[in-house]
């Protein structure tokens, strides 16, 4: 897949969402964050870019979260912490700073 996500914030017992290995760009959607039942996000290996939005810190679900080898950048929020059920995090080959809340 080449640009942006379409929205899919209308899939609201979606709990798995792959689309790694692709040409995705852009920013991270704001929606995704708002998807209750996600409990597994991979995002690796595209092109996303731009900061993470502290919106991340919505989930309410998720357990596994890559967003590895893409260009990100700024600061990976302190929302990532409030994450209670998050158990697995990828975020390298970005150009991420700080450290991991």
């Amino acid at each position: 897949f080449v640009g942006g996500i379409p929205d899919l914030s209308n899939m609201r017992q979606l709990e798995r969402l792959y689309l790694s290995e692709n040409l995705l760009t852009g920013p991270l959607p704001e929606w995704m964050s708002e998807l209750p039942m996600l409990s597994d996000l991979q995002l690796y290996r595209n092109e996303f870019s731009g900061p993470i939005s502290e919106s991340i810190g919505n989930f309410q679900n998720l357990k596994t979260l890559y967003l590895d080898n893409n260009k990100f950048t700024g600061m990976l929020p302190e929302a990532v912490g409030n994450i209670a059920t998050l158990e697995y995090l990828t975020v390298d080959n970005n150009t991420l700073q700080g450290r991991l809340p």
